[in-house]
C-alpha cells in the first residue's frame, strides 16, 4: 500500500511539473501568526527555549532559531528539528530545494537529509550543508564522506540564497547549486559542489528531511530557512517563484 501511495504521489508531482503549475512545498512556514515550530516537525536538543521559531517580515513566513548557548555563554547540546518526508528510494534522483540566510557573522547551522528514524544532531545527516565561517568569511561547506569542504566562501550576512541539493541514490552522492534569492533557475555555472559522497554511503533510503544546528552564539539568531521542496527528478527551476 505504501508503495502505491508513493507512486501516486510522485505521479502527481510530475504531472504538476509537466503543466507548469506551482509545486506544493513541504513547508513554506506561512503560518497565520508567529509560533514555535510544531508537528509534524520534531524538535530535539535543548528544551528550555524555542528551538525553531517562525518570524514574519511582511507577508512571508520563515523559520529562524538562535543560540545554543545559555545566558552565561555556556554551550548546550546540539539542537534542531527533523521532519519525516517521502522516502527517497534506491536508484532514483531527487532534488531538495530550500532558501537560507545567515543572520549573524558566526552561524553554525547544518541542513540536509538523514536516514535515521530519530535524528538527534548533525551527525545524523547523510547529506549536509553547513553554514559557518572560514578564515573570516561566511561560507557554505558540503559533506563529502568523512570530510566537510568549503564550497562557497562569499555568503553575505542578511541575504537570502537558493540552494538545490540534487541527490543521486544510484551512487550515494549529491550535487549542490547556489544562486542569489531573486534568480529563477540554476544552471551548470551555479554548481558549487559535485559528486559529494554520503556520510556513510551504505544507506539505501533517505527518509527524513532534517535541519540541525550545532553551537551558535548567545548574541543573536544564527540562521533562517524557508521554502522547502522535494522533487522526484533533477529540477533546477526555482519552485518558490
Amino acid at each position: 500500500m505504501k508503495g502505491i501511495l508513493l507512486i501516486l504521489a510522485n505521479m502527481l508531482i510530475l504531472s504538476t511539473l509537466s503543466h507548469g503549475q506551482r509545486l506544493t512545498p513541504i513547508d513554506e512556514f506561512n503560518y497565520p501568526a508567529e509560533k514555535e515550530l510544531g508537528k509534524p516537525w520534531v524538535l530535539f536538543g535543548s528544551e528550555d527555549r524555542p528551538i525553531c521559531r517562525k518570524d514574519q517580515p511582511g507577508n512571508n513566513g520563515y523559520i529562524t532559531w538562535g543560540p545554543t548557548n545559555d545566558a552565561d555563554g555556556e554551550k548546550k547540546e546540539h539542537a534542531g528539528a527533523s521532519l519525516p518526508i517521502t522516502v527517497i528510494p534506491t536508484k532514483s534522483i531527487y532534488t531538495y530545494f530550500f532558501r537560507v540566510r545567515a543572520d549573524t557573522d558566526s552561524p553554525n547551522h547544518s541542513f540536509g537529509l538523514s536516514s535515521k528514524k530519530k535524528p538527534i544532531n548533525f551527525d545524523s545527516l547523510e547529506t549536509q550543508i553547513l553554514l559557518h565561517t572560514y578564515e573570516g568569511s561566511l561560507s557554505l561547506f558540503t559533506r563529502d564522506g568523512a570530510d566537510l569542504k568549503v564550497a562557497f566562501s562569499d555568503i553575505e550576512q542578511g541575504k537570502w540564497y537558493n540552494i538545490w541539493m540534487v541527490v543521486n541514490m544510484h551512487n550515494k552522492s549529491y550535487d549542490v547549486y547556489l544562486t542569489s534569492d531573486h534568480k529563477g533557475k540554476a544552471t551548470m555555472d551555479d554548481m558549487i559542489a559535485r559528486d559529494q559522497r554520503f556520510r556513510n554511503g551504505y544507506m539505501d533510503l533517505l527518509s527524513f528531511q532534517m535541519i540541525a544546528t550545532s553551537y551558535g552564539t548567545n548574541e543573536a539568531y544564527g540562521a533562517s530557512i524557508d521554502d522547502l521542496y522535494h522533487v522526484p527528478k533533477k529540477f533546477l527551476a526555482n519552485p518558490s517563484k
